[in-house]
């Protein structure tokens, strides 16, 4: 294991990152061309960088018959203690971005996010799209815009906020609003209730 620098030969290409990414969060032991597949790499591109990760000591190599498994080393302190670690974070970000904003908010009863995070298309910048389904709307949107001023700050993106009472929500939903109807067909719920529960009720 290399002591001086050692991130830039483990974390130094965006393969090497995708691998230690999927398999740390995996916990998997898979052949180079299974992570290539689901990764979306190349397995000649896949392989040379699983090469040099076994020789780093960061993944370990297993011989099964006529292939390599590999498997993230847990043995390793570069992999126990920062590795693993790194990747457990980046998967939490965005959960922990949006605790600062949703939590103890007055009156939400939903909060669903949309829009390009959602699709895989973000860029740096890109808005977070947030539906908000409260009670009462005009007190949620009090705090929620002064978190909103605070989340830029804290993470250079814009808040984008669509505040909506319950009956509101329910009205433009029986009208099949067109808005509505693509931010419920691509969002995913990051708090409270589900579409279908708000229009009937939760059980």
């Amino acid at each position: 294991m290399r002591f001086t620098h050692p991130l830039e030969h483990v974390l130094g290409s965006k393969t090497k990152v995708a691998i230690l990414r999927y398999l740390s969060l995996t916990g998997l032991e898979l052949n180079g061309r299974q992570i290539a597949r689901a990764i979306n790499i190349s397995p000649p591109t896949v392989n040379r960088a699983l090469a040099e990760l076994v020789k780093e000591g960061v993944l370990t190599q297993r011989n099964v018959g006529r292939t390599y498994l590999y498997r993230l080393n847990d043995d390793n302190r570069l992999a126990a203690e920062l590795v693993i670690p790194l990747f457990q974070k980046e998967r939490d970000l965005l959960k922990r971005a949006l605790s600062e904003v949703l939590d103890d908010v007055p009156s939400i009863l939903s909060a669903i996010l949309y829009g390009s995070l959602v699709r895989g298309e973000e860029e740096p910048f890109s808005d977070v799209d947030l539906l908000i389904v409260a009670d009462d709307g005009v007190r949620a949107r009090d705090v929620l815009e002064e978190r909103a001023v605070n989340f830029l700050e804290r993470y250079g993106n814009v808040l984008s906020l669509y505040i909506l009472s319950l009956d509101e929500f329910r009205s433009l939903y029986q009208q099949r609003d067109e808005l509505l109807r693509e931010i419920l067909a691509e969002g995913r719920v990051v708090a409270g209730q589900s579409p279908l529960e708000l229009v009937h009720g939760a059980s």
